[in-house]
């Protein structure tokens, strides 16, 4: 009976209290703590995946069409910048058809082929040319020869780096010349070698520290005989004997010394004897021989 007289007892009604100033008060009931499950759209996630793979075939595409376009079949090789290897020799070795794709192209086994097959040749680029794009042009650094080594009865032509570049039939117009008397077996440079030891690499340092902008006497020939000897042709004075290829350096501050002091030395002598540095010497010139003047004899006649 107080349950029906109560309004606010019960289940399901809204509890109600008393406050102080005798007003009734109502209070929500409590909701359950279980959240409702919320719904789950997978075609957002479709959605957004459908510009990543829109994307994924416009590539996909394009690289096909690249690939067997006509747009970037080679056409035509050009060859730039050589002057030592030919240019058929370079075509040969490259081994690129015309016709063939340019995206296709294995450009780092081309210009690694060209390189090891030619010493002169330092470094190569491969490019497709602005005027016309289906032409392919085979750029080339070649080294720059510096002299001219003479051993075995050939001339050989070097770079700055000590690189035997190729084999020549007479040593070139204006390079300086490093001669070698009496090579051995494992002395004869070649083709494609770098010069590290030897009395070879003892002349061409002789040829390389005159050619100073402040030494001043360039020295434009250099003989190693079979004792492995130096001795140097200094450009526009005469000669001058070093020696044993040790203390190169004292040398040739001497022989500048006496080049730059007394010039006029070097024409009255035979040469310049510089194996000691410290107490120059010089050889002197042999005079000329005078034929003996025969005696007349009277021409024979009969009476």
């Amino acid at each position: 009976m107080m349950d029906d007289m109560n309004p606010g007892y019960g289940r399901g009604a809204q509890s109600s209290s008393l406050s102080q100033n005798g007003a009734w008060h109502g209070h929500r009931p409590r909701q359950s703590s279980f959240r409702k499950p919320t719904k789950r759209y997978p075609n957002r996630r479709i959605r957004r995946l459908w510009p990543w793979f829109l994307a994924c075939v416009f590539l996909l595409s394009g690289a096909v069409w690249a690939t067997h376009s006509r747009y970037f079949a080679i056409g035509r090789l050009l060859v730039e910048g050589n002057t030592m290897v030919p240019e058929a020799s370079i075509l040969s070795k490259a081994q690129i058809s015309i016709g063939n794709n340019l995206w296709l192209l294995r450009t780092g086994a081309v210009r690694e082929r060209i390189r090891d097959s030619f010493p002169p040749i330092e470094d190569v680029h491969l490019q497709r040319s602005i005027l016309d794009p289906h032409t392919l042009v085979i750029e080339i650094k070649e080294r720059l020869p510096w002299a001219c080594v003479a051993a075995g009865g050939h001339y050989f032509v070097v770079d700055r780096d000590l690189r035997v570049l190729e084999r020549v039939s007479q040593p070139w117009n204006g390079c300086p010349l490093a001669i070698l008397r009496s090579p051995g077996p494992d002395e004869v440079p070649a083709v494609g070698t770098q010069l590290n030891t030897g009395p070879l690499v003892a002349a061409l340092r002789c040829i390389s520290e005159s050619q100073a902008p402040d030494y001043g006497t360039p020295i434009d020939r250099v003989y190693v005989d079979e004792r492995r000897n130096i001795c140097l042709n200094v450009n526009g004075l005469g000669k001058a004997m070093l020696g044993r290829p040790t203390s190169l350096g004292p040398k040739l501050a001497t022989l500048r010394t006496l080049a730059r002091s007394s010039p006029a030395l070097f024409q009255n002598v035979e040469y310049v004897d510089l194996q000691n540095p410290d107490a120059p010497a010089y050889v002197p010139r042999p005079e000329p021989k005078v034929p003996a003047k025969g005696i007349g004899l009277p021409a024979s006649g009969g009476t």
